[in-house]
């Protein structure tokens, strides 16, 4: 199932390799909804997503915290093990399309305030189950 979600980046994204040699780009997304409660206050709750790029790494420059996207993929509910060891729910993304709504400074353009447009979309890549880092 096709699904869009619109956030900011927590932090700056990393690339990751997995256990098969394919690389990915990994952040987390924070989702804000606000709306107003029967008293009429505004009540704000955020979703934190894990999300996943698949297509190229060359996109990790511009995904810094603080970027605002758009993202659409398909949603998955997952669980990992904590630092403290213990099994911690959390809400995967896997991303097939991305939309820079702003922000997208290269990391090392950053000092400079050098803003960069988004990279070129390349092919897609076969993932399976095994393949995923989470």
């Amino acid at each position: 199932m096709k699904t869009t979600i619109k956030g900011r980046l927590t932090a700056d994204a990393t690339v990751n390799t997995t256990k098969s040699n394919k690389q990915l780009v990994a952040f987390n997304l924070a989702v804000n909804e606000s709306y107003r409660n029967a008293n009429g206050e505004t009540i704000t709750s955020t979703e934190y997503f894990r999300c996943a790029y698949w297509k190229t790494t060359n996109i990790a420059p511009y995904l810094t915290k603080g970027t605002m996207l758009m993202l659409t993929g398909r949603l998955k509910a997952d669980a990992y093990i904590n630092k403290q060891g213990q099994a911690t729910p959390s809400l995967d993304f896997h991303i097939r399309d991305i939309e820079f709504l702003s922000g997208g400074r290269r990391k090392d353009n950053k000092a400079q305030g050098a803003t960069a447009p988004a990279p070129a979309e390349t092919e897609m890549v076969a993932v399976t189950e095994d393949d995923l880092p989470f």
